[in-house]
């Protein structure tokens, strides 16, 4: 499959993660960037889908390379379930 071409890296980035199915905090995490304690985005991938900044082809290409292998973390509310004592989840 031929990659198509994009006028910018944003429109690359969303397309990766429609294609995958990525949130803007997955991108964080991919990239090894903190998400915010909600599960939301960091700034930097914020500003970048925005358009206030444009993102670095290198860290285009590193999300390109990790985005398929990807796996979501579970979320903290999974997690709390799993550890109460005495439940069956």
């Amino acid at each position: 499959m031929k990659t198509p071409k994009f006028q910018t890296t944003v429109d690359a980035l969303r397309a990766i993660m429609d294609s995958y199915g990525l949130t803007r905090g997955d991108v964080c995490r991919i990239l090894g960037l903190k998400p915010r304690p909600n599960g939301g985005s960091h700034g930097t991938v914020d500003s970048w889908l925005a358009g206030t900044n444009s993102m670095p082809r290198a860290k285009l290409e590193l999300v390109m390379l990790k985005a398929p292998t990807y796996r979501k973390p579970p979320s903290p509310r999974a997690r709390a379930l799993k550890d109460v004592p005495g439940e069956v989840v």
